[in-house]
């Protein structure tokens, strides 16, 4: 909330519910006919009954969009007590439908490198998939590719390391208790944060400041059968968001995002402020001169000039300036907001 209204963006949030007093499982923002769900639920199951209620809510549909960040096992679902999730499966993909989820884990569980080849080996990881004694987990998916390419990064660190100042004796007969200034080990620590490559865990590099492996937060969209499609990443490196096709992406709202005209009926016209300022002088002069001319009618009305006056006509024309500006001033106002 604080980083949106940074940015001068109007930001209505609350939390609708939790499951536990640690942190809100749901905050909602809501954004001209749509609103925004945002949720921060930690597993299957309490994801499982975030979704029905939801649906019992009625927030679901065309008006409504739900962000996570956690992508669930649809199987979980499968033989659920509804007493205590107070729906059914049928109805959890109902709201589920059209939902965006950001998390590192969407490239595994969207498969997105199952078919992308390493910059060097050209092998996927389909292909080293013999190599590995497989478990079927969603864990054990995710961290194989990770490590793969971490073994990757230390081989072209250590290469690095031998092509500079040091010898291939020198790093057989390294002994860290006996260095004192370090310097092999500073050198390879070094080269490893300058390694930066494709790999089957996707974009390979590290923060330079905390030595953190980096990871692209990448975007899934949830179909009706719970099925996630990869449409988009995080670039931490660029800080930019990139996203296919705005069809592709509305696609359980409609299939399309609204048209340039569509959303430009709503934009209010401004005028300079140049303008403004003449025409409030204008109106301010104008208002003034009618209430010096009230008040010296009030005070002389027995004066023959006040006297011979039409002065009910007088006072219809006098007031009649005043409201049209005030009307001016309050329609400058206006066009402000």
């Amino acid at each position: 909330r604080n980083e949106l209204k940074k940015r001068n963006a109007t930001v209505d949030a609350d939390v609708l519910f939790t499951f536990d007093e640690g942190s809100p499982d749901v905050i909602w923002e809501p954004l001209k006919d749509i609103r925004v769900f945002v949720s921060f639920t930690p597993g299957t199951l309490t994801f499982g009954k975030l979704l029905c209620k939801l649906h019992n809510l009625g927030f679901y549909g065309r008006q409504y969009v739900l962000l996570t960040y956690f992508f669930a096992r649809i199987s979980d679902w499968d033989s659920i007590d509804e007493s205590v999730y107070g729906c059914n499966k049928k109805e959890m993909l109902q709201v589920l439908d059209g939902a965006l989820g950001c998390s590192q884990m969407v490239t595994t569980l969207v498969g997105m490198y199952d078919n992308d080849k390493h910059f060097s080996t050209k092998q996927t990881y389909n292909d080293l998939k013999p190599l590995v004694k497989l478990i079927p987990t969603a864990g054990l998916r995710y961290y194989q590719p990770i490590v793969y390419d971490s073994v990757w990064a230390i081989a072209m660190a250590i290469n690095a390391t031998i092509r500079q100042e040091h010898d291939i004796d020198e790093i057989k007969n390294y002994k860290h208790r006996n260095s004192k200034n370090k310097t092999l080990l500073e050198s390879l620590y070094g080269n490893l944060l300058d390694v930066e490559f494709e790999g089957l865990s996707g974009k390979y590099y590290y923060e330079k400041s905390t030595g953190v492996r980096q990871f692209d937060s990448y975007i899934g969209l949830f179909d009706s059968n719970g099925r996630l499609t990869y449409i988009g990443y995080f670039d931490k490196q660029n800080s930019n968001i990139v996203t296919k096709p705005d069809d592709v992406v509305w696609k359980s709202k409609g299939g399309a995002a609204p048209l340039d005209e569509e959303i430009k009926q709503y934009e209010r016209k401004r005028i300079s402020k140049t303008t403004i300022i003449v025409l409030s002088v204008f109106a301010g002069f104008g208002i003034l001169l009618a209430l010096i001319y009230v008040l010296y009618a009030i005070v002389h009305r027995n004066h023959i000039m006040i006297k011979d006056e039409w002065r009910i006509m007088t006072y219809v024309i006098v007031f009649g300036c005043i409201i049209l500006d005030t009307y001016v001033l309050i329609h400058i106002a206006d066009l402000q907001t």
